[in-house]
């Protein structure tokens, strides 16, 4: 996914307690933006799925099992993820915002890293990888645009994102032996009506058969 600032949004925009801000990067499923965690105070990325892929049953599932996936890898060079939130057909991905550059943007800008400075890189990414292992758990799709990149006291950290919607475009309608293996987590989502109270709560059902997130399931949201 491409990470560069663009224009913000209209300064209404928000999504459950999260007012969003300027977009960071788009990508073929889904936007991110800086956002306002207004309970917390705290700037965070959203990831909002895009609204075609959301009408999509096995899409918005396994985006989900994205976001669960993601939120058990807690370690400095993974990009944290805080919750899902589903808001009537809109799902969104709620992360740590780390405020630095893409590594294949940053090489763009900067040019080939000198060989100290591209191993330190490495063994950052190999050490979030490897404790993704520990867990069970295959990137599939590691490569530059994955990796986040920011300067940190003299030096650049690095932190691997993206855990497995890109291969969705791909494989929205068969699962690999990798699925299988590892198997789809127990989703954990907060869910907000933006309806006011009183009135009729959004409608959660897509198509005949149910969303795969339906209003039935009721857990909390994953935080960290």
């Amino acid at each position: 996914m491409t990470m560069a600032h663009r224009a913000p949004v209209n300064a209404a925009s928000s999504l459950a307690h999260y007012e969003l801000a300027e977009e960071l990067g788009e990508g073929g499923m889904a936007t991110v933006y800086r956002a306002r965690d207004l309970r917390f105070g705290r700037t965070v990325a959203v990831k909002l799925l895009h609204a075609q892929f959301g009408r999509d049953p096995e899409i918005a599932s396994r985006f989900a099992a994205e976001a669960e996936i993601q939120a058990r890898l807690l370690h400095p060079n993974i990009v944290t993820v805080y919750e899902l939130v589903v808001e009537g057909e809109t799902l969104a991905m709620v992360m740590e915002h780390v405020p630095g550059l893409a590594l294949d943007r940053w090489i763009e800008r900067r040019g080939a890293m000198p060989p100290a400075l591209a191993v330190e890189v490495l063994q950052q990414v190999l050490a979030g990888v490897a404790h993704a292992h520990r867990l069970g758990i295959v990137h599939r799709d590691l490569k530059p645009s994955n990796v986040l990149v920011r300067e940190e006291g003299g030096r650049l950290l690095a932190k691997v994102m993206d855990f497995g919607v890109a291969k969705i475009l791909g494989e929205a309608k068969r699962r690999t032996a990798a699925d299988a293996k590892m198997g789809t987590p127990r989703l954990h989502v907060s869910r907000t009506d933006p309806e006011p109270a009183g009135r009729r709560p959004p409608h959660r059902h897509l198509r005949p058969g149910g969303h795969p997130l339906r209003n039935d399931q009721r857990h909390g949201p994953v935080r960290r």
